[in-house]
């Protein structure tokens, strides 16, 4: 089965090379395709937390 967006994938990749903006951009993207196709498993509620908690690790790089 292919994943239908790489966008968490480019967003874990974006926090590992230290581009924290650009992962931040991708995961509001990999946040967005979810909620376009009302995905809303135990498997999407685990990544939505995932996400979250990679979403407090930008904004305290950031800061």
């Amino acid at each position: 089965m292919k994943p239908r967006s790489r966008e968490a994938v480019d967003a874990e990749i974006a926090i590992a090379e230290g581009r924290f903006e650009d992962a931040l951009q991708h995961l509001q993207a990999a946040q967005t395709h979810l909620d376009k196709y009302g995905l809303d498993s135990g498997l999407a509620r685990f990544a939505r937390e995932q996400w979250a908690q990679s979403v407090s690790l930008c904004r305290a790089a950031l800061r």
